[in-house]
């Protein structure tokens, strides 16, 4: 079952021709991938992602 915000990401992707799937995860990803680039720790990373292991990430 979608929630209602992946709904609206689907909706929004559609109405702006993005063939690319996106949801919720893709942004989380994404802004773990962004902090990680400009000098983030990887233990900060695995935390902000709820992630008990660095592995993860």
């Amino acid at each position: 079952m979608a929630t209602l915000e992946y709904a609206i990401i689907q909706r929004r992707t559609a109405g702006a021709e993005i063939e690319t799937k996106i949801g919720n995860h893709t942004f989380r990803a994404t802004g773990i991938a962004a902090y990680l680039k400009n000098g983030g720790t990887l233990e900060k990373a695995a935390a902000m992602a709820n992630h008990s292991s660095t592995r993860t990430i």
